[in-house]
C-alpha cells in the first residue's frame, strides 16, 4: 500500500509544473510566475505526516512573443535522503489566454526511472487551463500515453486519462511557503500500465489547490472508494 501511495503522490505533484506568460494583455501568472531560474518545491507526505520525498520544478528556456509564451520545466525528484531519483523535462505554453501543460510531465518519476536507457515515444494531448478560473466551471478532459522500447521491441506502455475536472471552491491554504488564496479543483485520474501483454489499471481521485503566482499549493490523492492515500504541499519557492 505504501508503494502505491508514493506512486500516486509522485504523479499528482507533477500535474502542474512551472508556468507563466505574457500574451499581449493576457496573463497566465494566475499559476506559476514564469521567469528563468524560478523553482517550486513540493514535498510529499503519507497519512501519518511522514515525508516520502519531494519534487522540484525549475523554469528554464522561457521564450516570449507577442502571441505566445513557452518554457521548459526541469523536474527533479528526490527521495527521503534528499538523493536524486530522476530528472526529466517537459514543455508548457500560454496562448490565447489559456495555459497548456504537456501530458508527458504527468508520468510518475518512478516510472520514468524504470525506463532509463530505453527509447521513449509519447502520444499526448495538452492539459488545458483557462486564464480565469471561477467556482462552478468544468475544465476539459485530457489523455496521453508514453511507451518504452528496447530497440524495436515494445516494453511498457502507460496510458493516463484525466476527467471530471471541476472547480468546486475558493479557499485559503497555509504551508511553510506562505498563505495562498486557492481555487480547489477535483478530478479523476486513470492510469493503465501494460507490460508483456499484462495490464494493471489504477484509479485515483485527486483534489488540487491552485494559487496565483504559486501554482499547485496542495494536492490530495484518494483511492476509488474515497479514502485519503497521501498529500503534497508547496514547501518552498526560490526566485533568483
Amino acid at each position: 500500500m505504501k508503494t502505491k501511495n508514493l506512486f500516486s503522490i509522485l504523479f499528482l505533484t507533477t500535474i502542474i509544473t512551472g508556468f507563466s506568460a505574457y500574451v499581449r494583455s493576457q496573463n497566465c501568472n494566475m499559476y506559476y510566475s514564469l521567469a528563468n531560474g524560478n523553482e517550486y518545491e513540493m514535498t510529499n507526505y503519507d497519512l501519518t505526516n511522514n515525508v516520502e520525498g519531494k519534487t522540484i520544478n525549475k523554469i528554464l528556456n522561457v521564450v516570449k512573443t507577442t502571441e505566445w509564451t513557452m518554457a521548459t520545466v526541469k523536474k527533479t525528484t528526490k527521495d527521503t535522503k534528499d538523493e536524486v531519483v530522476t530528472t526529466t523535462s517537459s514543455s508548457v505554453k500560454c496562448i490565447g489566454g489559456k495555459m497548456y501543460i504537456e501530458m508527458k510531465s504527468f508520468v510518475p518519476s518512478k516510472f520514468m526511472a524504470q525506463m532509463n536507457n530505453m527509447a521513449i515515444k509519447t502520444d499526448a494531448t495538452w492539459l488545458e487551463f483557462p486564464q480565469n478560473l471561477s467556482v462552478g466551471i468544468t475544465l476539459n478532459d485530457a489523455s496521453g500515453a508514453i511507451s518504452s522500447y528496447n530497440g524495436s521491441t515494445l516494453v511498457t506502455t502507460m496510458k493516463i486519462t484525466i476527467t471530471n475536472r471541476k472547480v468546486v471552491s475558493n479557499e485559503n491554504v497555509t504551508t511553510t511557503a506562505g498563505t495562498f488564496n486557492c481555487f480547489k479543483i477535483t478530478q479523476d485520474i486513470n492510469i493503465e500500465t501494460t507490460s508483456m501483454g499484462v495490464s494493471v489499471p489504477v484509479s485515483i481521485k485527486s483534489t488540487e489547490y491552485y494559487a496565483a503566482g504559486a501554482g499547485s499549493v496542495k494536492t490530495e490523492s484518494y483511492d476509488k472508494d474515497g479514502k485519503l492515500m497521501g498529500y503534497s504541499l508547496l514547501t518552498k519557492i526560490t526566485k533568483p
